[in-house]
């Protein structure tokens, strides 16, 4: 028997950038509102709530209810909040919940929201918001699987930053050395995006950048420069999923079908074993459950805190690399 269809009824999402003035419970705000406008919906058809975030608890101290406390804020009340973090896969994570409750027949209507606000007056406290992203009983045991993976590199103490641009920047030498990608067609990606972001009024940078300057800017660490890498910001996106009876009842006309929705997570293997990656296997799940092949996506979004983790996921998503 298939599964009854989910659909999104409605999206919002704010500016994406440095938004000092901007709180939590303000960009939450805008992103359900604009979410709502455009499913033709209101506050009281919302049946239950998926409330993503990672970094609240630890810049602002604002544990256990951070959904309830932003969204209660904007009027909601009695509904089922549920708050997610999943790492980089917080916002995904909640709309596959959101998905699965409409799925289940327990809701005809639900939200889901994530939103992050990263730019605090403490750098370091903003940097040390991904220290606790990996084993931290094993913090040599982690440290020898970057080296095996990408060799040596010069550390350079004296220029702050995440581990995780460490784990992209081994990953990407462990890349380079298999399949002899260069930084250049890293230099590309970028000089790509950032073109792209010039005329998209939501995007943290809107500066066009040649791959000359890309390769010449600041390493952050080899093969990474500034430009190759995500910044911290401040933003929110949320999205309406709901059944064909919640398709009723809310007056939006552009409705799309949810073919597939899956979460996975790693298995134990080398990093250099791409075709095991949990995104080629995720993928291989989600191309399976809708009917369709990658031959039949016309349009990808990715996830690309670093230029790098945009490639690795484009060719996880499509045909894991040829290693032989």
């Amino acid at each position: 028997m298939s599964a009854p269809p989910v659909w999104i009824a409605g999206v919002g999402m704010t500016p994406f950038g440095v938004r000092r003035d901007a709180s939590v419970k303000d960009l939450t705000r805008d992103a359900v509102t604009e979410a709502l406008k455009d499913a033709g919906g209101r506050l009281g058809d919302v049946d239950a709530a998926y409330f993503g975030n990672t970094c609240q608890s630890v810049l602002e101290g604002q544990l256990v209810v951070p959904g309830q406390m932003a969204l209660r804020s904007m009027g909601f009340e009695r509904i089922p909040v549920i708050n997610v973090e999943n790492a980089c896969a917080t916002g995904a994570t909640a709309l596959h919940q959101a998905v699965l409750h409409v799925r289940s027949g327990a809701a005809d209507v639900v939200l889901t929201v994530g939103v992050e606000k990263t730019n605090v007056d403490d750098k370091r406290k903003m940097l040390g918001l991904f220290d606790g992203g990996v084993d931290v009983h094993d913090p040599d045991g982690v440290r020898a699987v970057l080296r095996e993976l990408g060799g040596d590199v010069l550390d350079d103490a004296g220029v702050p930053r995440s581990m995780f641009m460490d784990i992209y920047g081994a990953l990407a030498r462990s890349h380079m050395k298999t399949f002899g990608t260069t930084k250049r067609h890293l230099a590309l990606i970028a000089e790509k995006n950032h073109a792209h972001a010039v005329s998209d009024p939501l995007a943290h940078f809107r500066k066009a950048m040649s791959a000359e300057e890309i390769l010449a800017a600041r390493t952050v660490t080899e093969p990474l420069t500034v430009p190759m890498c995500a910044p911290l910001t401040d933003g929110a996106a949320a999205a309406i999923v709901c059944n064909e009876a919640g398709r009723a009842r809310l007056g939006g006309s552009r409705h799309v079908r949810v073919l597939a929705s899956v979460l996975g997570t790693g298995t134990v293997r080398s990093l250099a074993d791409w075709e095991h990656s949990v995104s080629a296997l995720a993928a291989q799940d989600a191309y399976e459950q809708a009917g369709i092949g990658p031959q039949d996506v016309s349009v990808a979004e990715v996830h690309d805190a670093s230029v790098f983790g945009e490639l690795l996921q484009h060719e996880a998503s499509h045909d894991p690399p040829d290693t032989a």
